[in-house]
């Protein structure tokens, strides 16, 4: 998907869950939701710097800094199996479940550091909401990009299975995207709007997971998403390249 849908998608999904998890701490809603946004642009190394400053420049500053300080990480653990060689641009990369989980221990691990030197200052909730929305963002940005055509690789380079789907996000025809979009936003107010009907946390928090369950339910269905093997497609490397 494009850098846009990608944000604005991780972005609802992140508000309905700290809308009804921490409807008490605003500071935590927007940690859970900046978290959220840099973990769903992280794995899109192959973005472009935008030759006009606006908000896709800070996408590919973050981008870049994922660039830096993970790709020569993960390139370096896949050449220690035997046979596996992948070019450190190759932005599969970052488009399966082996790169996004060294992406976040890599994260986790820098992110340890300012806690231990500064602990009395920086409140250790905060930093594992921060990373909790790092994680959800990576794992969604998989999820968005299954729905695609070009779809993921998503045990790559270890096994060439593709996940994907039918959504063509350059196609101003196809007009799921903007359906998924309006469908979180209005999931979204309608538990905002069940915070002043519900007082149960627990059950209000369970309706949030649920809701969240729900888009990515609806979304991954309405794209036709299916698994196609490695036997049965042409060994086209340009055809598992996420969108």
């Amino acid at each position: 998907m494009l850098t846009r849908h990608h944000i604005i998608l991780a972005l609802l999904c992140s508000l309905i869950i700290g809308s009804v998890t921490f409807r008490f701490d605003p500071l935590l809603i927007v940690a859970l939701s900046a978290g959220t946004v840099v973990g769903v642009v992280l794995p899109d190394i192959h973005m472009k710097k935008p030759k006009m400053s606006g908000l896709k420049t800070i996408a590919w500053y973050i981008v870049h800094i994922g660039i830096l300080l993970c790709i020569p990480v993960i390139h370096w653990i896949y050449k220690v199996f035997p046979g596996v060689y992948i070019r450190p641009d190759d932005k599969r990369l970052t488009h399966s479940l082996p790169g996004i989980a060294v992406y976040f221990i890599i994260f986790a691990g820098l992110s340890s550091i300012p806690l231990i030197l500064f602990r009395e200052n920086i409140p250790g909730r905060l930093v594992l909401v921060i990373l909790g929305g790092i994680l959800s963002g990576l794992f969604l940005h998989l999820i968005e990009d299954l729905c695609t055509m070009k779809g993921i690789q998503v045990l790559f380079p270890f096994n060439e299975t593709i996940i994907r789907g039918s959504v063509r996000p350059c196609n101003i025809d196809d007009t799921r995207i903007l359906q998924f979009h309006y469908q979180h936003a209005s999931i979204l107010g309608i538990l905002i709007s069940l915070q002043f009907v519900i007082m149960s946390d627990v059950l209000l928090t369970i309706c949030g997971f649920f809701a969240v369950f729900l888009c990515i339910g609806y979304m991954v269905w309405r794209s036709d998403v299916r698994v196609i093997f490695p036997e049965y497609r042409h060994s086209d490397p340009r055809e598992a390249v996420p969108a």
